[in-house]
């Protein structure tokens, strides 16, 4: 074990209180698109799939609180975890530095337990209020709490490959605890554990510090016992009656929420948004020399094998869509490559004997501080979310303006966990009914929508005979009930003809509808719209993920507009889109053929439906 000073308690102490603070204070206060899933797992127990059993626990122990808003409460378990994630990364980070600045085999330090500290702590300073750390940090059921899990496993794990090749009672209760750790982590996110799997092996190999071979089977047992336990309150989720298991299985598997995957080129473009090609040089310094000195392989090789998996593995996201974790640990290894760097900087600089060599050397400190300094004011830009409201304004419009009963036929992802969300957590508009068309062509969740009355049964049927809606099973669903829509790219002219622009919606009405039927002007469907434009383009930085969203609206709206021949009522629209998402190439494609339409003086339809996918 390093030993522990007075200067370095302290640092232990004020690196989780400054993460913990400022991930308070950057805590999401109202809905979130990112936090739709995790809050119907967390928040309202739905059985939505496997993973969050850690983090469910701790959303609902938050939840109790009588502080803030419901987000907020999520918001404050994710700070915490974080906070214990940067006191392991700290705790890390003095073995990593101290193995290369402090004493070996009696020789005597180059630096005292200060400067170790120090180093440590810039590192973990630079991983916790890093962007993408603080992004998940200030969001309830973020991966916050599988980041503390693997870091507090790879911290028992350098502890242990320290340890001599013995069968003591300490030993093995630390080997235990390495086997809970992996436990915890598969009940909370079965990707973060496969991580955690992969790093403490390849530490493990590259030291002569193993556990016994007798204790193989027992790691096993406690490791599966550890998590079947944690999640076995998830196993009673699927028979409950608000159980959405089948859902999240279907929308994965159907296209509706894909599993994304990014290469290696990404992945270093990621790395070099994070942190910057300077901290990265000095990783790669670092890492390359401390693999090649025996008593730093260890621990090194934790380092280089987490870049490496990500490499291998880039999967981004799960199969529900939450990320995995895997680029932030990431961070968290080339933030600590980096202050390994400016430890050999700092070893090299002693070594020439010069007579301003230390000071030299708190001259290499301070500049990294400068460096982790700019990460960090990147952070207070991009993950702040006390001012994102984009989403809790889009959910007031999309819900409360609807009539009662009314029917919604969704087919994006994020506006399926929004609503669901929102009916099921938040306790909205629970009178709406929401379908989500390719749930309904892979057969499953029948019998959630047949109760509703036979008026459903139609569109049913055509899904799963011909995988899209007919203009008879919406007809049929309209006649019972109103009806709002996303539009299909599939549609004909024939189709659309049914529809009209209704706010953030296509109302689907059951008979075809003529030119003297719509507004002729299509800016004034989209008035109300604008509190939620003002929040997207509001701020330092713009809701990347709510302009999306309101851009896929209006882009729908401006085809079926276009469609019908009503080029001159898209033209606002496409005004509104250009403000929202400048140089969008649906924007500038279908400005052209609009324009053109209309001084031609077409007045048939205008095909743009080849430009959603763009």
């Amino acid at each position: 074990m390093v030993p522990h000073g007075r200067i370095s308690r302290a640092i232990g102490w004020i690196v989780p209180l400054v993460a913990w603070s400022l991930a308070i204070a950057r805590g999401a206060t109202a809905a979130q698109w990112r936090a739709d899933l995790p809050a119907l797992r967390d928040r309202g127990l739905v059985g939505v799939g496997a993973g969050g059993a850690v983090s469910s626990v701790v959303t609902q122990f938050f939840g109790l609180l009588p502080l803030g808003s419901q987000a907020e409460r999520a918001a404050a378990g994710s700070a915490l975890a974080l906070a214990l994630a940067s006191a392991s990364l700290y705790r890390l980070g003095r073995r990593v530095v101290a193995a290369r600045l402090g004493p070996h085999r009696g020789e005597a330090p180059l630096f005292d337990d200060r400067m170790t500290a120090v180093l440590a702590g810039v590192a973990a300073l630079t991983t916790a209020l890093s962007p993408s750390w603080q992004a998940e940090g200030t969001v309830g059921g973020g991966v916050a709490v599988a980041l503390a899990l693997v870091l507090g496993g790879l911290e028992a794990t350098a502890d242990l490959t320290t340890e001599g090749v013995s069968f003591s009672p300490r030993a093995t209760r630390r080997w235990l605890g390495v086997a809970a750790y992996a436990g915890l982590a598969f009940a909370e996110s079965p990707p973060a554990a496969l991580a955690l799997f992969v790093v403490a092996s390849a530490m493990v190999v590259t030291s002569d510090r193993r556990p016994p071979s007798r204790l193989g089977l027992t790691l096993g047992v406690v490791a599966f016992g550890v998590a079947a336990l944690v999640a076995l309150p998830m196993l009673w989720r699927p028979f409950s009656p608000s159980s959405l298991a089948e859902l999240r299985r279907v929308l994965s598997s159907s296209g509706l929420r894909a599993l994304p995957r990014s290469s290696g080129r990404e992945a270093v473009l990621s790395w070099l948004q994070q942190l910057g090609l300077v901290q990265l040089g000095l990783a790669g310094l670092g890492l390359a020399l401390g693999a090649a000195r025996s008593r730093q392989r260890s621990t090194v090789m934790m380092l280089v094998a987490l870049p490496l998996f990500d490499l291998l593995a880039p999967v981004s996201q799960w199969l529900d869509g939450t990320p995995t974790g895997y680029r932030q640990l990431c961070v968290a290894a080339f933030a600590l490559g980096a202050s390994l760097g400016v430890a050999e900087v700092i070893a090299f600089l002693r070594s020439l004997d010069l007579p301003m060599a230390r000071v030299a050397s708190v001259l290499a400190v301070v500049f990294h501080m400068t460096l982790a300094a700019v990460v960090c004011e990147e952070a207070s830009f991009t993950a702040d979310r006390t001012r994102r409201l984009a989403a809790e304004e889009w959910t007031d419009l999309a819900l409360a303006r609807l009539p009662r009963d009314t029917a919604l036929v969704v087919r994006s992802p994020d506006l399926a966990w929004r609503l669901w969300a929102a009916q099921r957590v938040e306790g909205q508009r629970p009178d709406v009914l929401l379908v989500a068309s390719p749930l309904l062509v892979r057969n499953a969740g029948l019998a959630r929508l047949l109760p509703h009355g036979l008026d459903v049964a139609p569109l049913l049927r055509d899904l799963a005979l011909s995988g899209s809606a007919s203009e008879f099973g919406l007809s049929v669903l309209a006649n019972a009930r109103p009806l709002r829509v996303e539009l299909d790219s599939a549609w004909d002219e024939r189709m659309v003809a049914h529809v009209m622009v209704d706010g953030p919606w296509l109302r689907f009405d059951p008979e075809p509808l003529g030119v003297s039927d719509r507004p002729s002007d299509g800016a004034s469907a989209l008035s109300a719209e604008a509190r939620i434009a003002a929040h997207v383009r509001g701020g330092a930085r713009r809701d990347v993920v709510s302009a999306e969203v309101l851009g896929r609206t209006l882009k729908e709206q401006t085809t079926a507009l276009s469609l019908l021949g009503l080029p001159s009522a898209a033209g606002p629209l496409l005004d509104e889109l250009d403000r929202l998402l400048p140089d969008d190439p649906f924007a500038v494609s279908a400005r052209l053929r609009v324009d053109h339409a209309i001084r031609q003086g077409h007045h048939g339809a205008v095909e743009l439906r080849d430009l959603l996918r763009f």
